[in-house]
């Protein structure tokens, strides 16, 4: 993408603008970013809590952004595997260790509701129950692994899951009492306590490949990402570096807005923005798509990567078409661009532009 490609997103970002985001039919002024300039630990303590029921929507990704206010998950989740998956390994927890992982054909009967969030994956076979604190079961994440004894005590059994199942010979023994975790009775109990917010269900984007995940940014991304666009390099064929401020307001404009042009691009090693992707109406069924990444992150193939993801959804969508525009010095582009039978069609106001058709109803023109 060029300089007067991206010229062009900054206008799309003026023309609109949000005058505010409608939560629990509150309206807020657009979200602001003097918390994240000022952010330390000491003052996200001071912030507002609000919170997020996920028993409705476990693996739906979801976003709620909201001014000066922390979102916290919350509810009783389960993860269930597939039957399917049930091995000799899964016994041996079972028989050796006492932990019985979930499967589909025998999902426990779940009599609480936590917050923050616990995604129960499996039980000691007596009624205690085993879960990770705060999002959906993840063992590779660096997420809390809490045990809920039948009584509703609740003990931290590992800092995350890899530990969990390194020390599960010993898990008893690593009990500590775990006072992050309050137990209601019901949704509605906690409701009556706390105040819950509604997600945000349109335009929400969440698309997982080998490395990394496209999904709607956050005000917490500002800091990640004004690396990416302060780099003279990552910019050169784009605008000048963006301040900090530039950033904030590119992220409030095109990242928050309702009708979203760019998604973050998180690395899932790390769950940190390493870039981000532009993807947003270019014409009659059709979309423009592009990414931009930190310098580190270059040649690992990782555009490539999320060209795949966004032209199979785009495909999934019913999208006919996808475009590509670049700067003619920009041969990384161009390469990825022709590699997944992107037509170049010519320049226009300095851009050499290139187009697809999905093959969704034509069967033309689709990658291999």
């Amino acid at each position: 993408m060029n300089k007067n490609a991206y010229s062009t997103l900054m206008d799309l970002c003026a023309s609109k603008r949000a005058d505010g985001y409608k939560v629990e039919r509150k309206e807020f002024s657009t979200i602001e970013f003097e918390c994240l300039l000022k952010q330390t630990d000491g003052y996200k303590d001071e912030m507002k809590k609000v919170y997020l029921d996920r028993t409705e929507s476990k693996n739906a990704c979801i976003g709620v952004f909201v001014k000066d206010a922390e979102v916290i998950a919350a509810g009783t989740t389960v993860y269930a595997m597939s039957k399917k998956d049930k091995n000799a390994e899964y016994e041996r927890y079972a028989k050796e260790y006492g932990i019985h992982f979930i499967f589909e054909d025998e999902i426990p009967e779940i009599s609480f509701y936590a917050v923050p969030q616990i995604d129960i994956f499996a039980s000691d076979g007596r009624g205690g129950l085993f879960g990770t604190v705060g999002g959906i079961s993840d063992f590779s994440a660096d997420a809390p692994i809490c045990y809920v004894d039948k009584n509703l005590g609740c003990f931290l059994a590992a800092k995350n899951g890899d530990l969990f199942l390194k020390t599960a010979d010993s898990w008893k023994e690593q009990l500590i009492p775990y006072e992050e975790i309050v137990f209601y009775r019901s949704v509605e109990e906690a409701k009556q306590q706390l105040e819950f917010i509604e997600p945000m269900h349109e335009r929400q984007i969440c698309l997982e490949t080998e490395r990394c995940i496209i999904r709607n940014v956050t005000s917490l991304d500002t800091g990640e990402l004004y690396d990416v666009l302060s780099d003279e390099e990552v910019m050169k064929y784009i605008e000048p570096p963006f301040t900090l401020e530039q950033t904030a307001e590119f992220i409030k404009n095109a990242g928050l807005s309702d009708d979203p042009l760019i998604y973050a691009v998180e690395y899932r090693e790390t769950g940190k923005a390493i870039g981000h992707v532009i993807y947003h109406p270019y014409g009659k069924n059709s979309y423009e798509i592009g990414w931009i990444l930190n310098r580190k992150y270059w040649g690992r193939g990782i555009a490539e990567e999320l060209t795949a993801a966004l032209i199979a959804f785009s495909r999934e969508k019913g999208i006919r078409e996808l475009v590509m525009e670049c700067s003619p010095r920009q041969a990384a582009t161009k390469h990825i661009a022709l590699k997944y039978h992107f037509i170049y069609e010519g320049m226009q106001d300095g851009c050499e532009v290139y187009r697809l058709k999905t093959g969704k109803e034509t069967g033309e023109n689709t990658p291999d």
